[in-house]
């Protein structure tokens, strides 16, 4: 399911988005971990 439009792109917008995207996946699933009772 590679999407070949991404080679269209800058690398470094490739890179911003995926650091973007990671941040934002861990920061939520970091709150969720933070508010369950372990």
């Amino acid at each position: 399911m590679f999407d070949v439009s991404l080679l269209n792109l800058p690398w470094a917008t490739l890179v911003t988005l995926t650091s973007g995207y990671i941040g934002y996946f861990i920061a939520n699933v970091g709150l969720k971990d933070h508010h369950k009772t372990h």
